[in-house]
């Protein structure tokens, strides 16, 4: 049976949710506006949309090998 996590209002398997923190430590972040994304992006590790115009999400993170909201990485990542 699977274990499920809550993070930022999504239920996400543990392990998939692990996973993907870790590969996000992995990355270095470069903080930008929502309105500043070039295409349609989500959250690497909680899944939810930082589309400028559907997002309460202001304020975002990219990096090459994706985006992060500002909850995840606040959250999970500058804490290192």
């Amino acid at each position: 049976m699977s274990e499920w996590v809550m993070v930022n209002g999504a239920w996400i398997e543990r392990e998939f949710f692990e996973q993907n923190v870790c590969e996000a430590k992995s990355y270095e972040w470069v903080r930008i506006t929502s309105n500043e994304l070039v295409n349609h992006a989500h959250c690497m590790v909680c899944g939810i949309s930082l589309d400028s115009e559907q997002s309460k999400c202001v304020f975002a993170y990219k990096t090459t090998g994706g985006h992060l909201c500002e909850y995840c990485f606040d959250h999970f990542i500058s804490q290192l």
